[in-house]
């Protein structure tokens, strides 16, 4: 209406802009945000934001990959000019000279963060699929002991010896000190090497926490890959997170059910376990004061709850927090590539080249670019 009827475009503008944020799977839509943006680079980022949601909907699309990096590089973002050739690469797409841009600019070694991951900077990382509420209560049910914790015969530690201090090489510590410290998490109190995840690492949800670590893992000295990899493992140091992406959304399932149940004062029906109703009915009252103004607003706020989704997204943003740590967004994408496949690997780069992630290494001073 404001383009055709008043010739108003910078109503138009703005207009088709708002609606293309409502809509980011409307590829019209986008391509109208693109049209009208594409002579002003004062508006750079909203520009931005339509050849990224337009690259999205079709990623095979290398074209509209380049436009992006160029954009970035006639606005002086060669950070942002070197993911976007980062992203070309890991979809198959990059020219000679944008993979030599990808390449070039990749962190050597691990630098430090301007500012602990936590507060804003952590809500903005977050996947979209995370649930502040479901993580509060699955961290009441897990520091009540309402949900125990795997012992160390469930995982397989009967006998067996955690790392001494000595036995710990020095590019580990002090990247595992580091990622701990920009997490706010604390240092696992028990490593144990397991032969079988090789170059990786995962926190285990045992009392105390233990921290199981591949052999090339541990003996490397490729401190960026450390990063990432321990930076990923750790950020599910507290209780919601590690009780969430340790089980299945069939475990969790029940604790979930008897929550709302509390919450809706109808203890019984056939979907709620008895034993974990009486186990809360004998907790602190503070915890199921807790326990239940959760499970009530559950009820109330939502219409459906997914536990293995929200898991999901519980492990996509460990991924995020490892890529803030070590900087290398192409490393990341290879190894999501490798053991998440495609989807993930559009839901990683989706996050990348958004304008929230790019404003992020600005205010984290990740960029590596000289």
């Amino acid at each position: 209406l404001y383009e055709t009827e008043f010739e108003d475009f910078a109503s138009a503008r703005i207009a088709y802009e708002m609606a293309a944020r409502l809509a980011p799977d409307d590829l019209e839509l986008q391509r109208k945000v693109v049209a009208l943006n594409q002579q002003d680079l004062a508006r750079w980022k909203e520009l931005a934001r339509a050849l990224t949601a337009e690259w999205r909907l079709q990623p095979f699309d290398g074209a509209v990959g380049s436009a992006l990096v160029d954009l970035f590089l006639r606005v002086g973002k060669t950070d942002a000019a070197t993911i976007g050739a980062a992203a070309l690469v890991l979809r198959g797409h990059a020219t000679p000279a944008q993979q030599a841009m990808a390449v070039q600019h990749r962190p050597r070694v691990l630098g430090r963060l301007a500012q602990p991951l936590e507060g804003g900077i952590l809500a903005k990382a977050r996947h979209i699929g995370e649930d502040a509420d479901l993580e509060a209560l699955f961290a009441t049910l897990a520091t009540s002991g309402l949900l125990a914790a795997f012992s160390d015969e469930d995982m397989g530690l009967s006998g067996e010896r955690p790392l001494a201090a000595g036995e710990i090489p020095d590019a580990f510590r002090r990247v595992l000190h580091y990622a701990c410290g920009v997490l706010k998490v604390p240092l696992p109190e028990r490593i144990f090497p397991y032969e079988a995840l090789e170059g990786d690492a995962r926190l285990a949800d045992t009392r105390p926490y233990s921290l199981f670590v591949g052999p090339a893992l541990l003996q490397s000295t490729d401190t960026v890959e450390l990063g990432f990899r321990l930076g990923r493992a750790m950020s599910f140091g507290t209780p919601g997170r590690i009780a969430g992406s340790s089980r299945s959304g069939r475990q969790l399932r029940p604790f979930l059910m008897a929550c709302m149940a509390l919450g809706r004062k109808t203890l019984s029906g056939s979907e709620v376990d008895p034993q974990i109703i009486e186990h809360i009915e004998t907790s602190a009252p503070h915890e199921k004061v807790i326990l239940a103004e959760l499970g009530s607003r559950l009820v109330r706020d939502r219409s459906a709850i997914n536990l293995s989704a929200w898991a999901r997204s519980l492990g996509r943003t460990a991924t995020r927090l490892g890529t803030l740590i070590c900087g290398d967004v192409m490393r990341v994408g290879k190894i999501v590539s490798e053991e998440e496949g495609p989807e993930a690997l559009e839901d990683f780069l989706e996050f990348v080249l958004s304008i929230e992630h790019l404003e992020l290494r600005d205010e984290l001073g990740i960029s590596p670019v000289v």
